[in-house]
């Protein structure tokens, strides 16, 4: 039964996909001759001002500034763990994100930080990595649900009120459901929980810093998408665009697939979503292909040099805990 349960999700997430794809495919091929005939669009002189060493500069420090920051929370992540440098944490983020690409949800990132660690500490290091992707991703789901909320506001104030009585309610089950776990002595009886939630249990301290540096990390590249989007007119107020944003990196995330791929989704999510802005399909299409180049392509030079010299069983200076 679970099998068939599993399969019947796979199923449905590539249908999903596929159905999102489709439907960019249609917004470009409808709007790809309007765009043509729109005079403020020169492909000569956008590619100048795009490749101009200003833009290249900034595109540049923001994607230092967004990795640095990973490497600055997956060192705190890591903290109860191994006290390691910021040079060492870059070096495993870095060779994790090879691994990361070409396995479905990073998985493969997961494992690859373990393996830097002793034998006994990988299945905390594991548990840690999962945790320090989670925060990123609540990050997403936080601005996310401010992004919806306002354009709602914007377009459809009638649904606001509902929109809203959905987030308390869902703030409000979020906060209890895990009293109501630890109250169902059935739970709190079994072997799992007694074996699992004291290894695995975080402090409320690390999760709200967690949170503060995957907010900063958010905050970074979705200023460079912003930035993007000046670069190519696109002509939306600041808050709007920011929503935009937020929107088009939460359905990416609901949606996972494998990251070195993921630039088809974003692109067809960018495609669809500007398409209701009437915004030129090209900026949609582009923007998140160079995302992707600066934040996900241009990190594999240095991640995969570390990831070539990864020795499991090396020694090193890092002190363990």
């Amino acid at each position: 039964m679970a099998l068939w349960s599993y399969k019947i999700t796979q199923f449905l997430k590539a249908t999903i996909k596929l159905l999102i794809l489709a439907l960019a495919f249609y917004f470009v091929a409808v709007h790809w001759q309007k765009a043509q005939t729109q005079a403020h669009y020169d492909p000569i002189i956008l590619s100048k001002v795009l490749l101009s060493y200003l833009n290249i500069a900034i595109l540049l420090l923001l994607t230092i500034i967004n990795w640095g920051l990973e490497g600055l929370k997956w060192r705190l992540a890591v903290s109860s763990q191994a006290n390691i440098s910021f040079g060492e944490s870059l070096k495993q983020i870095l060779s994790a994100h090879i691994s990361g690409l070409i396995t479905p949800a990073k998985v493969g990132d997961f494992g690859t930080k373990a393996l830097y660690y002793p034998k006994e500490k990988r299945k905390k290091v594991f548990w840690l990595s999962l945790l320090s992707s989670w925060y990123q991703m609540l990050a997403t789901l936080l601005t996310a649900v401010i992004g919806v909320g306002y354009m709602i506001y914007l377009y459809f104030p009638t649904y606001l009120l509902a929109y809203l009585l959905v987030v308390v309610l869902s703030l409000l089950c979020w906060r209890h459901a895990p009293r109501l776990i630890e109250g169902n002595q059935r739970i709190k009886n079994s072997i799992i929980y007694l074996k699992y939630r004291p290894r695995f249990r975080v402090r409320p301290q690390l999760g709200r810093a967690l949170l503060g540096w995957a907010l900063l990390r958010y905050i970074v590249f979705a200023h460079q998408f912003y930035f993007l989007m000046l670069v190519f007119d696109v002509g939306l107020s600041y808050w709007l665009s920011l929503a935009l944003i937020s929107s088009i990196y939460l359905l990416s995330s609901v949606l996972p697939m494998l990251q070195f791929f993921d630039v088809f989704l974003k692109s067809s999510l960018a495609v669809i979503v500007f398409g209701y802005f009437d915004i030129d399909q090209r900026s949609g299409l582009l923007i998140p292909l160079i995302m992707w180049l600066f934040n996900v392509v241009l990190p594999i030079l240095p991640g995969t040099y570390f990831l070539l010299r990864l020795k499991p069983q090396f020694k090193s200076d890092i002190k363990w805990l």
